[in-house]
């Protein structure tokens, strides 16, 4: 079968077939990092560090409600934050600091480092991702490839005691893993509860669990190493889902400069299964072509799928390039996707960084603002329709820019939501 979907004069489909399972077999061996490499499976426990300084001056909340919230260092660079309803936990780094891990609490509105700082004395290169559970319990990712997990300390005690486990990389050697940016997509941490979590580097799919009764660790479910070629190469870029027994992954096959092509992956009772995949071309300049008997993502800008999530577990969004972010969504016995993107009479020239779903049809889009380092936030409702309805939520603090484009947005409800980025944390309570 095949559906197609036609938004905005962009056509996109998701050619449907008999998705094929995808191959288990783990027995590519590691690659060796260098001697330096961050330690596997250090425990420690250390006082809780610095709160942010008492403010000098009263908050400044922006015309559409963002108010600032007052990081312990003035230099930090927020990368990602997870936010309940009373407390947030965000993941930073500076030239001073280095990594650092904070938590945020609606008590006393104050940010506070918790982490032991062995990701620094480690040294860990990248901040990259952060996910918690609950209230009493964050995992936070860095690069190279670390997994750290921290568990609130019980009275009397008041430190957070920290874990970390270094996972390999089963890509080929000569596999590159790009810059900065490209380094944080391919490594990453998140789950469905505190029993189901899942870690993504380079090519491998782990999940923390424990085997033969031994204490729990990351341990490999799929490696994608199904390559064409010995300069070809798969990373997953993310994951998503509500349930313990349908969990979505998403990521990339690439090749130099070639066109890369979309792929998904599906977990569910009965195992993984590739749902998009495609072959890599020959020349630059032509597309991607269909895998047999697997679908393929058709149509879209060349680019890593980014800040994949879903909702409801059956819905799922990610960003596709510079001004284009996509819905998939079932259709029949198949899939469907829509891409949409601002309208340039809006945002010209924009390059999209951080997106978080309020709801199916209601969007916050973080990005550049007309080719500068400002940061923009825009609100998109009914965006999957020609009548989608775009506008400014402005961040302005006192009529100064934001520093840089918000690298992450996410909340719990519209009430409830943060946008981070370059020396700055704000706070959304207002609709």
């Amino acid at each position: 079968m095949r559906r197609l979907a036609v938004l905005g004069g962009v056509s996109i489909a998701l050619v449907a077939a008999a998705a094929c399972a995808v191959s288990e077999d783990v027995s590519s061996p590691p690659h060796e990092e260098p001697e330096q490499s961050i330690p596997d499976a250090d425990v420690r426990e250390v006082a809780v560090g610095s709160d942010a300084p008492a403010p000098t001056r009263g908050l400044l909340c922006s015309s559409d409600g963002w108010c600032e919230t007052l990081l312990p260092d003035p230099d930090l660079v927020v990368r990602d934050i997870w936010p309940f309803s009373d407390r947030a936990f965000a993941i930073a780094e500076s030239f001073t600091s280095g990594i650092k891990v904070l938590e945020w609490t609606s008590t006393d509105s104050t940010w506070r480092y918790i982490d032991d700082n062995s990701q620094n004395e480690a040294l860990a290169e990248l901040a990259v991702g952060i996910w918690a559970p609950s209230a009493d319990e964050v995992y936070y990712a860095v690069s190279p490839g670390t997994i750290y997990r921290g568990t609130r300390p019980v009275a009397p005690a008041t430190a957070w005691s920290w874990s970390s486990e270094r996972l390999p990389d089963n890509n080929p050697a000569n596999v590159n893993h790009g810059d900065a940016t490209q380094r944080r997509l391919t490594l990453g941490v998140w789950g469905t509860g505190s029993d189901d979590v899942y870690a993504w580097y380079s090519n491998t799919i782990f999940h923390r669990k424990s085997e033969g009764g031994g204490a729990p660790a990351w341990v490999p479910e799929l490696i994608a190493d199904d390559f064409d070629a010995p300069d070809e190469h798969i990373f997953i870029t993310g994951a998503a889902g509500k349930s313990p027994n349908d969990v979505w992954f998403a990521g990339s096959r690439r090749r130099g400069t070639k066109e890369p092509c979309d792929v998904l992956v599906r977990k569910t009772p009965e195992g993984y299964r590739r749902i998009a995949d495609g072959v890599v071309p020959e020349l630059y300049s032509d597309p991607c072509t269909a895998r047999e008997g697997i679908p393929q993502v058709v149509g879209g800008p060349r680019a890593w799928p980014r800040k994949f999530q879903s909702l409801d577990g059956e819905r799922f969004f990610a960003l596709k390039s510079w001004n284009n972010f996509l819905r998939i969504e079932p259709d029949g016995d198949g899939y469907s996707v829509n891409i949409a993107n601002v309208p340039k009479t809006l945002l010209d020239a924009p390059n999209l960084i951080s997106l978080w779903g309020e709801s199916e049809d209601r969007l916050w889009l973080g990005s550049t603002f007309f080719n500068s380092n400002r940061g923009v936030v825009v609100r998109g409702s009914q965006v999957w329709g020609d009548g989608g309805v775009y506008e400014y939520s402005s961040i302005a603090l006192n009529g100064a820019p934001s520093n840089g484009p918000p690298n992450q947005i996410r909340g719990t409800s519209n009430t409830n939501l943060w946008a981070v980025g370059d020396r700055y944390a704000l706070h959304k309570t207002t609709p």
